[in-house]
């Protein structure tokens, strides 16, 4: 008996948390974050969902406070509500997200 409860102590210490799939209020934005959630559960990952967070400003404060750990999102839209810089080109702004 000691050593099951060692044991079920043991994979619950080590178990990885779920991973949190965030999405902004729009539909397609809740499509995408479906898709991704489960896409990763299928590949075995625990994941919870946080549909209809806001918009760009207030996901991606959730992504930064560990909220959540993924949200879809354009590039365009990121550079230019997120980094306020509307003209960075591909690599400089996958370089500064």
């Amino acid at each position: 008996m000691i050593r099951a409860i060692a044991l079920l102590l043991l994979l619950w210490s080590t178990a990885a948390p779920a991973l949190t799939v965030g999405s902004k209020r729009f539909a397609e934005s809740h499509v995408l974050a479906e898709i991704a959630a489960q896409l990763l559960e299928r590949e075995g990952f625990a994941v919870e969902r946080a549909h209809g967070l806001g918009g760009s400003l207030i996901a991606w404060e959730a992504l930064g406070a560990g909220d959540i750990d993924l949200y879809p999102a354009y590039t365009g839209t990121l550079a230019r509500a997120v980094l306020k810089a509307p003209s960075l080109s591909g690599a400089a702004l996958r370089e500064r997200l």
